[in-house]
């Protein structure tokens, strides 16, 4: 099987120390329930295992969604949207709880911080394509680009920041309060129906579905201001360079790369791709965003410099080119070429790093190793 880590890579990797700065103002209350949960799981049941059960859970009540409003617009069952904001709930819970686990079972690794955020990321795509649904976004379609596009550039963004300090850092209004929001939206959804979103706020000339969309867009100019400021101070590296020696301003080219082409095709899509079929659009650019953010968050961890270039990108060529060529090939074939195309490169690569630094580190993915036979391994 390839090799994605070289073995100095994989040193450095095996030594990273996970490092956050948090100042959510929810995160101190839900950290008493957390802990609450965390006794309530068996000892035997690794940490990755709570991760993915997690990931698996919000995807399928979120699949839920995409199947009823495949233009991200209509109305879906009430109870399709009250069991997705219960599927974020849960997925938020587990989230919450693997590295806690990890302490707990003394299974700590650096393949769980990279299974945390690698399920993060996609569930980034799956969380902000499914609020879309749910305020119907489909019918204002460069809002619905805006939105999607932009929480997985924060996401990327916010690992750019550590890739370039040595710590993420957490606003005061971050991952936990955005989740809580969505969760409510999506249980408002299905007990009041998506016209409550046309409904005007009280004090104000503006509808719900316009005021969730100022907030998105003041949030996301506050939250790149704040990164990029940071980011500007310089970091941590030789001369103010990245943890890996390189110019802070590398990551910037892969994501740009993924948005370019995006934009791109749903800018000149002969027959208005991204208008007809919004969430499989958002799935396939989406899991791009995702695979690079993955990319990121390795290179931040083992302290190596970040591809541009990445396998996932030539599906997105392809599809420009057709684009630009014609259309000879049916451009909604080709989109569903793409999103598995997409998905199968991500599964592959993921499945293949995991396997590496599972040999590595003597460690197993969904179980944990009896302390006397991982005894001397990093953990």
């Amino acid at each position: 099987m390839m090799s994605i880590m070289n073995e100095a890579q994989l040193r450095r990797l095996a030594q990273h120390k996970y490092s956050a700065q948090s100042t959510e103002i929810l995160d101190p209350i839900f950290q008493v329930y957390w802990r609450w949960l965390v006794q309530q799981v068996p000892l035997w049941l690794a940490p990755n295992t709570i991760t993915f059960l997690g990931l698996f859970i919000n995807a399928a009540t979120s699949l839920i969604l995409f199947v009823y409003c495949p233009q991200a617009k209509g109305s879906a069952p009430g109870w399709a949207f009250i069991l997705c904001g219960v599927g974020l709930f849960v997925y938020q819970s587990l989230d919450a709880i693997d590295g806690k686990q990890a302490r707990r079972t003394n299974s700590n690794s650096p393949l769980g911080e990279l299974v945390d955020h690698g399920c993060d990321a996609v569930s980034m795509v799956l969380v902000t394509l499914a609020f879309s649904v749910a305020i119907e976004l489909g019918n204002e379609p460069i809002w619905m680009f805006f939105v999607c596009f932009s929480a997985s550039v924060l996401f990327y963004c916010s690992h750019w920041q550590a890739y370039v300090s040595g710590t993420i850092k957490f606003g005061w209004i971050d991952v936990t309060e955005l989740q809580l929001f969505a969760m409510a939206a999506f249980i408002a959804t299905g007990i009041f129906g998506t016209e409550m979103w046309m409904m005007k706020v009280p004090f104000f000339n503006i509808t719900f579905k316009q005021g969730t969309m100022i907030i998105a867009v003041l949030g996301t100019l506050y939250t790149l201001c704040s990164i990029f400021s940071q980011i500007y101070q310089g970091g941590m590296g030789k001369n103010g360079s990245t943890i890996a020696g390189t110019s802070v301003v590398s990551p910037l080219f892969p994501i740009t790369i993924v948005l370019y082409m995006a934009y791109t095709t749903a800018k000149t899509s002969r027959s208005s791709l991204f208008l007809r079929y919004p969430c499989l659009f958002v799935m396939a650019y989406g899991l791009m965003c995702a695979k690079v953010t993955i990319k990121l968050v390795v290179a931040c961890m083992s302290k190596s410099p970040l591809e541009v270039k990445d396998a996932t990108m030539l599906g997105g060529v392809i599809m420009l080119l057709n684009t630009h060529y014609g259309s000879h090939i049916d451009e909604y074939l080709m989109l569903c070429l793409l999103l598995l195309y997409v998905v199968f490169d991500l599964c592959r690569y993921c499945v293949i790093l995991c396997n590496q630094i599972c040999d590595f580190l003597n460690i197993r993915v969904f179980s944990i190793k009896p302390v006397e036979r991982a005894e001397g391994k990093s953990q």
